[in-house]
């Protein structure tokens, strides 16, 4: 059985991010809880995200603060249990993993927990992740792009038929030029990585997803369902800031009616050089 990934709240206050937090309640990998569901749901080698949050003018934001692998239960010590509880897990040091201060406030109010019961309400994120919410498989894939994008960057990503792969060559080679990080299945997948996960992960972490419109990808399946992941992302969490299709053929974008309200570029086929104004309105994506 795959050990399961679940999610918890800690109050800011608490979110060992100093010398004094550290000295007073331990070690960061740790987590301790009034109910014992959180053994129940990552003792058994699960991994467990922490969800922190922080005062802004107006409300909260809710930050990533850690991600307990590998979890076993911990022995509380006493002078704990009063504050926090008697029920603790521990990750293990050398896989777990504490970030820097981020916005997680859309990926929260996007994910769905098993069972299935979204937050919508962002006033009430940590009220509901006080006690620890088991994740769904769709969840982890998002939390997992989450956790690419804090540890490597944004980039842009291009969707293409495999048989597009001398204008994708073109393409991503005048973007890095430019000073682009891009992300491409042959060139950013590492050898041995799953390459499905991977793609998701990516697609959900890019600032832009361009597509090349041609006859071959307008025929491929796996092209459709990456069109159809960076479309939801962009409308319901707004994590990808640009669709960008780069049209090669007529026919073939009509096979895309559902991006025919983005700004579109034409490049032919046999042109060696990318279009210019597709350069110059990336710019707005740099950091």
């Amino acid at each position: 059985m795959t050990p399961s990934h679940a999610i918890a709240f800690v109050n800011y206050r608490y979110f060992r991010t100093t010398d004094d937090n550290r000295s007073r309640y331990g070690r960061a990998y740790t987590y301790i809880s009034k109910k014992p569901r959180i053994l129940q749901l990552v003792s058994d080698g699960g991994t467990l995200w922490i969800a922190t949050s922080f005062p802004i003018r107006r409300g909260r934001r809710y930050s990533l603060a850690f991600k307990l692998v590998g979890c076993e239960p911990f022995d509380v010590p006493e002078h704990l249990r009063r504050m926090f509880g008697a029920y603790g897990v521990i990750g293990r040091f050398s896989d777990s993993r504490h970030y820097p201060r981020n916005d997680l406030t859309d990926v929260l109010l996007s994910l769905d927990f098993a069972p299935k019961k979204p937050i919508r309400n962002p006033s009430v994120i940590g009220m509901s992740l006080m006690t620890a919410r088991q994740l769904a498989a769709a969840d982890i894939v998002q939390l997992e792009a989450y956790e690419d994008k804090l540890l490597h960057g944004r980039h842009i990503f291009i969707s293409y038929s495999s048989q597009d792969r001398r204008q994708a060559d073109l393409l991503q080679d005048a973007l890095e030029l430019r000073g682009h990080r891009v992300w491409r299945d042959v060139r950013s997948i590492a050898c041995g990585e799953e390459w499905e996960p991977a793609i998701y992960r990516a697609i959900g972490n890019a600032d832009a997803f361009l597509l090349l419109v041609s006859d071959r990808s307008a025929q491929s399946e796996w092209v459709r369902d990456e069109v159809r992941a960076a479309l939801s992302l962009y409308e319901r969490a707004g994590r990808i800031q640009r669709i960008v299709p780069l049209v090669q053929s007529s026919a073939a974008w009509d096979a895309f009616p559902e991006l025919h309200r983005f700004q579109r570029y034409e490049w032919a086929e046999t042109s060696r050089r990318v279009p210019s104004k597709l350069i110059e309105d990336l710019k707005g994506l740099e950091r």
